[in-house]
C-alpha cells in the first residue's frame, strides 16, 4: 500500500463546477479501479488522494471447458480431443479438472491472468474521465485539443513508492505545484504530507467541507462581535466557499441612511455581484456587511469594498425612492408594454384573463377573499415596471409586496402579490394564504396554457420557460390546500396539454413512491387531480398497516380468475346455487365504501366464496354470472386506484 496524490491545477473554476467535477471523478475512479479515493477541490485545483493505494494487479481466473470427461480419457489415457483442447488452452495434462454443467461433467482448465496495475489504468484513463465530466460548457486552449471547463495549467503526481507519470491536456506531470495565486513561483514537493503542509502554510483550506465550516464560523463570530448574526440568501455561503481557497473575512460598515431600504433589497444588492453578507439582529439589519476575500486585504482594499457597496446601495435607494413616487395602481395600464411571450400577448392581457379565471374559486373562498383575490390579480405583475425589479429581477413579487403596503393596500393582498410565485421549486414552501394559493394556481395555469398555444414545449433535458416547475407548483398548491378544482373550467385546453399535465401529475406523486403514483393516477383526469391526491393519501395510510397486503392479495386473486376482455352482465340471482353467492350479492347491494381500507370488509365473504364456489363452472350461464359478480367487486377496487400497479 502507498499514498497517491494527483493535483490538477487550473484557472479559476466557476462556483458550481468544482463540486460537479469532483463528484464525477470520485465515482468514475471507484468504477475504474474499485478503490475509494478522496477528491478535494478549490477554485484553482482538484486533488485526487488515496491514503492507501493498492497497485497490485488484480488476479483474474477463467475456467475453460473442454470435451466431456467421457470423451477426454480412454483405456490408453488422454484422447486426441483432450490433447487438442490442452494445446489450444496452453495448459498441461495435470491442470485438467472435472467441471459439472447442465447435468454433464466436462474436462476443464483454469487460466490465470492479471489485469493492468491500477496505477497504469488510472494513468491511461484520467484524461478520458475528465472529458466525460457532466459540464455544459467547455473550451479548448492549446494544440492538444483537450476540452474542459477551464484551462489546466499544471499536473502534480506523487506516489510514496513509485513515480507516476501522467500526460493530460498536453501537459506532463511533475512534482511542482503553485500554492497561492499571488505566489507566482512553483514549489517542488516530494510527498503528500509535504504537499498538505505547504498548502496549509499559505492559508489554503483544501477540504471543501472544512473551508465552508470555517467561513460559517467566521461569519457568526464577526456578526456576533456587533451583536448580530449573518443574513444572506440561501446558498451564498456555499457559493463563496467554492470561489475562494484561502478565505479571509472582513467586517465593514454600511452608511446608516441605506437602512431605509427594505432588508431583502440590501441583502440582494450586496449578494448579487459582490457576494457580501449582511448582519442582522432581532430589530433588523445592522449597519455592517462581511466581505470574504481570497487573501489578506489591506485597509485600502477594504475601503474599496466600502465604496463599491456605497455606490450600489446609493443606486438602489434612488430606485426605491423613485418607485415610491407612483402607486401600483398608477402603473397598471403600462402592463401592456410587457410581453408574456411574443405569441402570447401582454401582461395586461394576462391580468384580464386571470380576472375571468377567478370565478372558479367562488366555492372555495369567502366573499372577502374573492374581493382580495381580484385586487391581487390586478396588481400582481405591476412591480415588473418598477426600477428596482428591472435592476434586480429576483426581487419581483417581494417589491410588489413592499410597494403595496406603502400604498396602504390590504396586507393580505400585498402578501398575495409576493406569494403567488410560490412554490418556485420543489424545495420551496407553499403560499401561506388561500388568496395567495388561488392566485398562484391561475397565474401558473394561464402561463402554461399560453406557452402551449404559442408552440412552446419542454424537452427531456431542456425547459427554458420552467414549464415543468409551473405544473409542479399547480399540483403542490392544489394538494397542499385541499382544493377541489377542475382546471378544465379555466378555459380552452390546447392540444398536447392534457398529456403534458398527466406526466407532471405522475412526476409530482412519484415523490411519494413510483407505485403510489401509478396506483393513484389510473383513470384520473390530470386536470381534475383531487381524486389522485385522495388516492395517494389513502394508499400511504394503508402502507403503514397490514390491510394493504390483504387488499392486494384479494385483488390479484379476483383478477387472476376473470378472463382478459370479459364483459360482465347484469347479475341474475336465480342462477346462484350456493348460499355464499347470495350473501355476497346482498352485501354488495348495500356496500358503498368511502375509503379503500373498507374493502377489507369483503375478505371473509370472498374467502368463503373461493372455498365453496367453482367460478369456472362448465355451464356458461352460471360461469358468466359468477364472473360478473367478481367483476363488480373488482370495480370497487378500481374506484380507489390501480391495485395491479402495487
Amino acid at each position: 500500500m502507498s499514498e497517491l496524490l494527483i493535483e490538477l491545477g487550473m484557472e479559476e473554476l466557476p462556483a458550481w463546477a468544482a463540486d460537479v467535477v469532483a463528484n464525477h471523478l470520485k465515482r468514475s475512479i471507484k468504477d475504474l479501479i474499485n478503490q475509494e479515493c478522496e477528491v478535494f477541490y478549490t477554485p484553482r485545483r482538484i486533488v485526487i488522494y488515496f491514503q492507501e493505494f493498492d497497485n497490485a494487479p488484480k488476479r483474474v481466473e477463467k475456467t475453460i471447458l473442454g470435451p466431456p470427461m467421457c470423451n477426454a480419457f480412454n483405456d490408453l489415457g488422454p484422447t486426441k480431443a483432450l490433447l487438442s483442447f490442452l494445446e489450444r488452452a496452453g495448459a498441461r495434462l495435470e491442470d485438467v479438472k472435472p467441471f459439472e454443467k447442465g447435468g454433464g461433467v466436462y474436462a476443464s482448465v483454469t487460466q490465470v491472468s492479471y489485469e493492468e496495475p491500477p496505477m497504469e489504468k488510472l494513468s491511461k484513463s484520467l484524461e478520458s474521465l475528465l472529458l466525460k465530466a457532466p459540464v455544459e460548457r467547455s473550451m479548448v486552449w492549446n494544440e492538444s485539443g483537450f476540452r474542459f471547463i477551464r484551462p489546466i495549467r499544471w499536473v502534480l503526481a506523487l506516489s510514496s513508492d513509485k513515480e507516476l507519470q501522467l500526460e493530460l491536456a498536453g501537459l506532463k506531470s511533475g512534482l511542482k505545484t503553485y500554492p497561492h495565486r499571488l505566489y507566482f513561483e512553483p514549489v517542488e514537493v516530494r510527498s503528500a504530507k509535504e504537499y498538505f503542509k505547504l498548502l496549509e502554510s499559505f492559508g489554503i483550506i483544501l477540504d471543501q467541507s472544512k473551508r465552508l465550516n470555517y467561513i460559517r464560523e467566521e461569519l457568526f463570530a464577526l456578526a456576533g462581535s456587533v451583536g448580530g448574526e449573518p443574513y444572506f440568501p440561501e446558498g451564498l455561503d456555499i457559493e463563496v466557499a467554492n470561489l475562494v481557497e484561502s478565505p479571509y473575512l472582513s467586517l465593514l460598515p454600511i452608511d446608516r441612511e441605506f437602512l431605509e431600504l427594505p432588508e431583502r433589497v440590501i441583502m440582494t444588492v450586496l449578494a448579487h455581484h459582490q457576494r457580501f453578507f449582511c448582519v442582522k439582529n432581532s430589530d433588523g439589519l445592522l449597519p455592517y456587511f462581511i466581505a470574504v476575500s481570497n487573501s489578506p486585504v489591506s485597509s485600502k482594499v477594504q475601503e474599496g469594498y466600502i465604496k463599491v457597496v456605497r455606490a450600489r446601495l446609493k443606486d438602489a435607494l434612488f430606485f426605491y425612492r423613485e418607485d415610491l413616487k407612483l402607486s401600483l395602481q398608477d402603473l397598471l395600464p403600462l402592463l401592456d408594454q410587457i410581453l408574456l411571450h411574443p405569441k402570447a400577448g401582454t401582461m395586461l392581457d394576462k391580468v384580464k384573463r386571470l380576472e375571468k379565471m377567478s370565478n372558479i374559486f367562488k366555492n372555495e373562498l369567502s366573499e372577502i377573499e374573492q374581493q382580495e383575490l381580484l385586487l391581487a390579480i390586478s396588481l400582481c405583475k405591476v412591480d415588473l415596471l418598477t426600477s428596482m425589479v428591472k435592476e434586480f429581477e429576483e426581487l419581483q413579487g417581494y417589491m410588489g409586496h413592499i410597494y403595496a403596503l406603502k400604498s396602504g393596500i390590504n396586507p393580505n393582498v400585498a402578501l398575495a402579490i409576493e406569494e403567488h410565485y410560490k412554490p418556485i421549486s420543489t424545495q420551496d414552501s407553499l403560499p401561506s394564504l388561500r388568496v395567495s394559493a388561488a392566485l398562484s394556481i391561475v397565474d401558473k395555469f394561464d402561463t402554461l396554457v399560453e406557452l402551449f398555444k404559442a408552440g412552446e414545449r419542454p424537452g427531456a433535458s431542456s425547459d427554458p420557460y420552467g414549464m415543468k416547475r409551473l405544473a409542479y407548483g399547480i399540483y403542490a398548491v392544489l394538494d397542499g390546500f385541499g382544493l377541489d378544482i377542475n382546471l378544465r373550467e379555466l378555459g380552452e385546453i390546447p392540444e398536447g396539454f392534457e398529456e403534458f399535465m398527466r406526466q407532471r401529475l405522475e412526476a409530482y406523486l412519484e415523490r411519494l413512491g413510483v407505485d403510489v403514483a401509478r396506483f393513484s393516477i389510473e383513470g384520473v383526469d390530470a386536470l381534475y387531480p383531487s381524486r389522485a391526491f385522495k388516492r395517494a393519501r389513502e394508499l400511504l395510510y394503508l402502507k403503514d398497516s397490514d390491510e394493504l397486503y390483504k387488499l392486494i392479495e384479494l385483488y390479484r386473486r379476483i383478477s387472476k380468475i376473470i378472463p382478459q376482455g370479459f364483459r360482465a352482465k347484469v347479475l341474475d340471482p336465480s342462477l346462484f346455487e350456493k348460499e355464499i353467492e347470495r350473501e355476497l350479492c346482498e352485501f354488495l347491494n348495500g356496500f358503498a365504501p368511502a375509503k379503500a381500507s373498507e374493502l377489507t370488509y369483503l375478505e371473509p365473504l370472498l374467502s368463503r366464496f373461493f372455498d365453496e364456489v367453482l367460478v369456472n363452472d362448465p355451464r356458461e350461464e352460471v360461469r358468466t354470472n359468477r364472473l360478473s359478480l367478481l367483476t363488480l367487486i373488482r370495480g370497487l377496487f378500481d374506484h380507489f386506484g390501480d391495485f395491479s400497479k402495487l
